[in-house]
């Protein structure tokens, strides 16, 4: 057993948290409920941090290890993912419950975990990558806020505000090729492997994981949701929300995942 399994073993038998959420729903007693939930809520946040910080840094010394598994860059993409825990309260047995949630990786983390194992650490082909991110996000950020007529910014958008060396990049935005464009320069940042063709030779100026027309389009169209809390608020992402969108067309891009209906 690693001391990732003992951990969350730990966490979900013994956590004081839980057994006092779990006394109050026996008590019926919205007060308490409400409260302890509230510090049950905090335990988990401060532990899902904890477990998915333990989560990249297996990543990371798993490619360190393992020949087969040399990039972690590479590694994380074909992942996709990362496992957290949420509760909910079972009212057959009177008990909590916990569930895993899907957490989708940040290449931003992985890289800030990276760099406190070793500062010189390089899991990227360029560090430009951020910028073209960032420099895609922006521009769909004012496609959306133009199309919707949004007149009104909520208080979280206050720093939104973008960089200089993303301003600069020259790439046309405003049409589904020169989003198409912008992701391919995006993975070329990330992840780059020379293209083979049918004759087994390779061909080292182009990336054998190619951005299509597909990947751009299912980016545009899912850029914004409804909010959950007023009737006609739109959410736009800023930067680390954006980053996890973009990591799941990273992952249907390398994998080879056809997008999905649920």
């Amino acid at each position: 057993m690693n001391k990732k399994f003992e951990s969350i073993q730990e966490f979900l038998t013994t956590n004081e948290a839980r057994i006092a959420y779990e006394n109050a729903l026996g008590d019926d007693k919205a007060s308490e409920i409400a409260k302890t939930k509230a510090i049950l809520d905090e335990a988990l946040k401060v532990f899902n941090e904890k477990i998915i910080g333990m989560q990249y840094d297996d990543i990371l010394i798993e490619c360190q290890t393992d020949p087969e598994s040399k990039n972690p860059t590479l590694k994380a993409i074909t992942l996709g993912s990362l496992v957290a825990y949420g509760c909910k309260p079972n009212k057959k047995t009177g008990m909590v419950d916990f569930v895993e949630k899907m957490v989708i990786i940040d290449l931003h983390d992985l890289n800030a975990r990276a760099k406190k194992i070793n500062r010189d650490t390089k899991i990227f082909n360029n560090p430009s990558w951020v910028y073209w991110v960032e420099a895609l996000n922006h521009a769909l950020f004012e496609e959306r806020k133009g199309s919707s007529e949004i007149k009104s910014l909520s208080d979280k958008y206050e720093t939104f505000k973008i960089t200089e060396p993303a301003r600069e990049l020259k790439i046309d935005f405003s049409t589904i090729a020169g989003k198409t464009k912008c992701i391919q320069a995006v993975m070329d940042a990330i992840l780059f492997a020379p293209y083979v063709g049918k004759d087994g030779k390779e061909d080292e100026t182009k990336n054998r994981y190619k951005v299509l027309t597909k990947h751009a389009k299912t980016l545009n169209d899912n850029y914004s949701t409804w909010s959950r809390k007023t009737k006609t608020g739109i959410v736009l992402p800023t930067e680390g929300a954006f980053r996890q969108q973009l990591m799941r067309i990273l992952f249907s891009i390398v994998t080879g995942t056809e997008f999905k209906a649920e």
